[in-house]
């Protein structure tokens, strides 16, 4: 399992890019919340991100992930 910057690294580009495409409309400030941000990403993204589950451990993403 990759850790949470690596995952976040990769889900980040993916799923504003998906979330603009899809025409999906958003709050930039809710991406700061690893739950809403996955939320997103499932919508977003049609693999499996099942492996990116561990950004919901975090309570809010830190100064240094956002």
């Amino acid at each position: 399992m990759a850790d949470i910057k690596t995952n976040l690294r990769e889900l980040s580009v993916a799923t504003t890019i998906g979330l603009l495409k899809n025409h999906i409309d958003f709050n930039t400030q809710s991406l700061y919340d690893p739950k809403t941000f996955f939320d997103y990403a499932t919508q977003v993204i049609a693999g499996d991100i099942s492996s990116a589950r561990n950004l919901n451990l975090l309570p809010s993403f830190s100064n240094e992930l956002k």
